[in-house]
């Protein structure tokens, strides 16, 4: 994205982050953005722990509050289904979860239209 330096990525105002999000024109994958979304999140908070394994539900619910203006502006039906296990499914409890029974659907079923109007597949 726009912050070359990992090590400064933290200092991206979210409302900067939010602002490019949204933007249509974006030359990424949508796996890209979420995979910078989580660096960008954990980078926020120092005491989040690197392995996710060890992750407790108060981190996952510390992450969620960080990028609680950010998520729903991820086009979560762009991303490959195997992005979405890989790189999504283990930071699934920061996802609404009529999200994640949506995913499941278009799985299935992917003409079907989804429930939640804040996550649209277009």
């Amino acid at each position: 994205m726009i912050v070359a330096n990992e090590l400064e990525i933290h200092l991206l105002h979210e409302s900067a982050l939010v602002s490019i999000l949204k933007r249509d024109d974006l030359q990424m994958k949508e796996s890209e953005i979420w995979d910078y979304l989580i660096r960008w999140g954990t980078a926020r908070n120092l005491t989040l722990l690197k392995n996710l394994e060890e992750w407790s539900d108060e981190n996952f619910n510390t992450l969620k509050a960080t990028l609680r203006q950010c998520l729903p502006l991820v086009r979560y039906f762009h991303i490959s289904n195997s992005d979405v296990m890989y790189k999504i499914k283990p930071y699934r409890k920061i996802l609404d979860k009529q999200l994640w029974n949506d995913w499941k659907q278009h799985l299935i079923l992917p003409d079907l239209t989804i429930k939640n109007k804040n996550y649209q597949k277009e």
